[in-house]
């Protein structure tokens, strides 16, 4: 189960810069990240992405795309929706595949619930932490934990979950935004790394997903 992936691409940076000057002088002001802005925009609108990655003499592809619903609840919540559809192959077969919908607010965006209409098991989040709206290079923090359950009926758990995101420098003057997640299930513990590349100008440069498939850890990109 792909749990994370796409559904914490974030389309777009805003970026703050406060001026400074002065006596003549002027300095290169710091540059922040309006993270919050950043995730809100995302979930908002439609991505289809294909990426690939190699190991042992075998190749892997991973499609993956999210399309934006129609508004719903989680619990007694009024939420907006994204529907999240993750398929991988390796060798031209597929060998997993995922699709599920994710139920959230705005402003701030927080994640409230997952539904998994592959296994039908149920993601409740709890310790939700807003993201900052001027993360600078080097910033660490807390999405959420989570309970996963086995169906709606929210009685036995499968596992938890643990989100938590780094922004740090990457290649080339773009900043690196990583979505990490470390799931403890009864299958095994799953984790993963999302990494996006990202301008100043809030461009999408690069993408990177680190994630186990069929106990090889495997760099799609």
């Amino acid at each position: 189960m792909v749990r994370q992936c796409i559904a914490l691409v974030f389309a777009s940076v805003v970026l703050m810069i406060a001026g400074c000057g002065g006596g003549g002088s002027s300095s290169t002001p710091p540059v922040t990240y309006n993270l919050n802005t950043f995730a809100s925009g995302y979930v908002k609108a439609k991505h289809d992405y294909t990426l690939s990655a190699a190991s042992n003499g075998n190749t892997y592809s991973a499609q993956l795309s999210q399309v934006p619903g129609s508004s719903s609840s989680c619990g007694t919540s009024k939420t907006s929706t994204t529907t999240v559809t993750v398929n991988i192959s390796e060798n031209g077969t597929l060998v997993d595949n995922d699709t599920y919908t994710r139920y959230y607010v705005l402003n701030p965006y927080k994640i409230l619930c997952d539904y998994d209409a592959t296994s039908g098991d149920v993601t409740i989040y709890a310790n939700q932490e807003a993201l900052p709206t001027a993360a600078s290079i080097g910033d660490t923090g807390s999405f959420d934990t989570a309970t996963i359950y086995y169906d709606t009926s929210l009685t036995t758990v499968f596992g938890t979950m643990t989100d938590t995101w780094t922004l740090n420098s990457g290649s080339g003057g773009n900043a690196l935004f990583c979505a990490d997640s470390v799931s403890n299930t009864n299958n095994g513990d799953v984790t993963e790394s999302d990494c996006y590349s990202i301008d100043a100008g809030g461009n999408v440069h690069g993408l990177t997903v680190k994630l186990l498939i069929n106990g090889v850890t495997l760099n799609f990109q």
